[in-house]
């Protein structure tokens, strides 16, 4: 898909106000105008050999854009970090880096001297605190209403009050870590660590291997789930003042590529890098499925339209020395040089014409013809 959008003509008297230059480019003064011109005159036999057709310049609205580069990143909210809640040995990794798993998936298992001793913790905690709700009962039974009796019921509430944030600690601690703890004794205690999958998306990377020795805190897996990335742009600073939130852009993987993506920016960066000169801006993507993160990218900003001078894309010639297209008046055929700016495969812009030429008739077929005929005579010449 092209870049540059095209619509239908204006009067074409407005040719003349359409030598704008691009914020990307800068005219260069002494290409205005025609450098050379070739005449060759043809017969009216040849003319019916040649089979020429012709078309003139017409007005259509182009883009004016700037060029920049970027990469296609995730945002912040997509992207998840699977950490260790215990220290101990990685005993196996069930994924595979790139692959999907489901949110509540077992992706490593961890075994851990620290789930054993907050077991241990959890299961005095749960004993002192069922001896010091019985201590708390008995106490509050007493009648004697004396100093020495309410001090002591004040002393069992606060120990039972105490045990208690104690054992929901541990316990809260035990079900981040998987552990049912209301099955848990002395019998069952459990020394692995089951790594499950805190959402649904793609492991995008692995820290640990097998056998490795795992801190607490530790980073293990990053996950990101399933949202476009965004484009992330660094546009020089001379173009901030053109730059605006929900401007279009289009954008691709190479320099020359059709840019057959699009997307419109979200935010404008408020800071210049001082090593680049450039700011960033974030624009969010309205296609490319199947572009990843990571990818970098030549992109185009669109900052607004212009009328534009057009010419038939098949009427233009490419040259070693530039381009050139053949102008018909009765007989008579001229070489003339042009500028061009963007094209497609139908319309092409004209840039830095002379104004006679509004009403020229541009040569679109038979031009392999004329340039034959040309180079004939060129030789004899």
């Amino acid at each position: 898909m092209l870049t540059n959008h095209w619509a239908l003509s204006v009067p074409v008297i407005l040719v003349l106000v359409a030598n704008g230059c691009r914020p990307t480019e800068t005219p260069d003064k002494s290409a205005r105008g025609n450098n050379t011109r070739d005449v060759i005159t043809l017969s009216s036999q040849e003319l019916s050999k040649a089979g020429l057709s012709t078309a003139t310049l017409t007005m259509r609205l182009a883009d004016r854009y700037i060029e920049c580069k970027g990469t296609l990143e995730l945002p912040y909210s997509s992207v998840t970090q699977v950490t260790s809640l215990a220290s101990g040995i990685l005993k196996n990794v069930s994924c595979l880096p790139g692959s999907f798993a489901e949110k509540g998936t077992i992706l490593a298992v961890l075994e851990s001297m620290d789930l054993l001793k907050l077991q241990q913790a959890y299961l005095e905690a749960k004993n002192q605190l069922e001896y010091d709700d019985a201590a708390l009962k008995r106490q509050g039974e007493l009648t004697l209403e004396n100093a020495s009796s309410i001090k002591k019921l004040q002393e069992a509430r606060r120990d039972y009050q105490d045990n208690e944030i104690k054992t929901r600690s541990l316990c809260t601690q035990l079900t981040l870590m998987g552990i049912e703890t209301d099955s848990l004794d002395i019998d069952h205690l459990v020394s692995s660590i089951e790594i499950k999958a805190p959402i649904s998306g793609y492991v995008s990377i692995i820290h640990g291997i097998p056998g490795e020795f795992i801190s607490t805190g530790a980073p293990l897996f990053e996950m990101t789930s399933q949202v476009k990335p965004q484009l992330i742009l660094q546009v020089p600073e001379i173009y901030f003042h053109l730059v605006q939130p929900k401007q279009m852009l289009n954008f691709s993987i190479a320099p020359g590529n059709p840019l057959s993506y699009r997307g419109r920016l979200v935010s404008i960066g408020r800071r210049i890098d001082t090593g680049t000169k450039t700011f960033t801006v974030h624009a969010i993507l309205l296609n490319a499925p199947h572009l990843i993160p990571g990818t970098s990218v030549y992109a185009r900003i669109i900052t607004g339209t212009e009328n534009a001078a057009s010419i038939p894309s098949s009427a233009v010639v490419n040259d070693p020395g530039g381009k050139f297209i053949f102008i018909k008046k009765g007989n008579e055929i001229k070489r003339v040089v042009i500028h061009t700016g963007e094209s497609d495969s139908i319309h092409t812009e004209l840039k830095y014409f002379q104004p006679e030429m509004i009403h020229d008739s541009i040569v679109t077929t038979g031009i392999e013809y004329l340039l034959i005929r040309m180079n004939r005579q060129r030789n004899i010449q």
